[in-house]
C-alpha cells in the first residue's frame, strides 16, 4: 500500500491522547536493551542488600544473584547465541512461516480472500475475517505479521477503510483468555476446546464492535482514506475458472491431509496418545508447528500447480524465502527480548 497524502482529521479526546502517547513509545529493541541493563543493575543492588524470596513452585528460598560479576558477564556473553536460538517463539514461528509462504506466494490466500469478498453483507465479511484471525493464532506470532496486511488489502478492494481491517485482523489474532485460578494446570488440548467454543461467540461480537465503533470512528476522522493499493496488490473479487478449479483441488488436498492426521492418531501410529491416556497427551500437540506447515503448504502447492504460479517444485523455496523476509524484524526483536527474558 502507498500513502496518497490526502488530508485527514486528527483524533481528539481519549483516542487522540492514546495515539499521541503511543507514537512517543520508543522502538521495542531500545526498550529491551534498557530493561536488560536495568536488570543487571538491580541484580547487583538486590544481591548486595541480601534480597531473598520464596519460590512458589517448590517453596524454597531463592537469593538474588549479582549479574555484574566477571563470571556472570562471561556466562551471559557465552550463552548469547544459545539463548536466542532456544527462545520459545523462534522455532515455532519459523516453521509455520515456511508453510505460510507457500500459501501466500502461490496465491492461495488471495483466493480465499476473493471468496470472502463475494459476500454482500459487511457484517458477514467482518465475522469471517475475525473467525480466520482467531484460528490464525495457531501458527504463532507470524499471524500478526501476515494476516493484518492481507485484510487491509481486502478492505480496500471492498471500498472499506483499510485501517479498520488492519485493526480487526490484529485484534482477532490477539484474542485470548486468562485463567481465573493461576494454580490450575491445563493441557494444550484444553486451549483448542476453549477456542472451538469461544470462537462462535467472539466472532460476531468482535465483528459488531469493529463495524459499530472502530470503522465508524475512522470514517468520521478520515483516517485510512489516504491509502491506495499498488498495482500488484489488487485482486479480482470473483475467481476465474482456473482459480475456482484450483480452490476445489486445494480443498480436496486439505481434506486428505486432515484425514491423514486423524489416521496418524490411531493406536500404533505416530500421533497416538500413550496407553490409557486421552488425546490431550497426544504427541501431535507438540508437533503443531510442523502440522501447520503442511496445512498451509499442501493446499498452497496444489493451488499453485493448478493455476501455474508454481511451475517447478523449487519455486516454493523462493516463496518460503520471501515470506521469511517479512518476519525478519520479528527475529531481530526476539534476539534482544530473549536476552532480557
Amino acid at each position: 500500500m502507498e500513502n496518497s497524502n490526502k488530508k485527514k482529521a486528527q483524533l481528539t479526546g481519549v483516542l487522540g491522547f492514546i495515539e499521541r502517547a503511543g507514537n512517543k513509545i520508543p522502538h521495542p529493541i531500545y526498550m529491551f536493551i534498557a530493561f536488560f541493563f536495568l536488570t543487571l543493575i538491580l541484580s547487583a543492588v538486590c544481591a548486595a542488600v541480601g534480597v531473598k524470596v520464596i519460590n512458589p513452585i517448590n517453596n524454597k528460598e531463592v537469593a538474588a544473584v549479582n549479574l555484574l560479576t566477571a563470571k556472570s558477564i562471561a556466562e551471559i556473553l557465552q550463552s548469547f547465541p544459545s539463548v536466542w536460538a532456544g527462545f520459545a517463539p523462534i522455532g515455532a514461528v519459523f516453521i509455520a512461516t515456511l508453510g505460510l509462504g507457500v500459501a501466500n506466494g502461490s496465491g492461495f490466500l488471495k483466493g480465499i480472500l476473493s471468496l470472502a469478498s463475494n459476500f454482500k453483507s459487511k457484517f458477514l465479511v467482518t465475522m469471517i475475517v475475525v473467525l480466520i484471525g482467531i484460528n490464525g493464532n495457531l501458527i504463532g506470532d507470524s499471524a500478526f505479521v501476515v494476516f493484518p496486511p492481507l485484510i487491509a488489502v481486502l478492505y480496500i478492494n471492498l471500498k472499506r477503510n483499510p485501517l479498520a481491517g488492519l485493526f480487526t485482523a490484529y485484534a482477532s489474532v490477539a484474542c485470548g483468555a486468562h485463567l481465573v485460578d493461576p494454580a490450575m494446570v491445563v493441557s494444550p488440548a484444553s486451549g483448542y476446546y476453549f477456542m472451538l467454543a469461544s470462537t462462535l461467540l467472539l466472532s460476531p461480537a468482535v465483528a459488531w464492535v469493529s463495524i459499530r465503533f472502530i470503522e465508524k470512528k475512522l470514517d468520521e476522522t478520515g483516517m485510512g482514506v489516504e491509502f491506495e493499493l499498488e498495482e500488484q496488490e489488487h485482486f479480482a473479487v470473483s475467481l476465474t475458472g482456473v482459480q475456482k478449479k484450483a480452490m476445489r483441488m486445494s480443498a480436496v488436498s486439505l481434506a486428505a491431509l486432515v484425514l491423514l492426521i486423524v489416521v496418524m492418531g490411531f493406536k500404533g501410529m505416530p500421533f497416538a496418545p500413550p496407553e490409557g491416556k486421552s488425546f490431550a497427551f497426544s504427541p501431535m500437540l507438540r508437533a503443531i508447528p510442523a502440522v501447520i506447515l503442511f496445512v498451509f503448504a499442501v493446499p498452497g502447492y496444489v493451488y499453485g500447480k493448478v493455476t501455474g504460479s508454481i511451475k517447478k517444485f523449487k519455486d516454493i523455496f523462493d516463496m518460503m524465502t520471501n515470506e521469511l523476509k517479512t518476519i525478519a524484524p520479528f527475529f531481530l526483536i526476539c534476539c534482544f527480548a530473549s536476552q532480557f527474558i
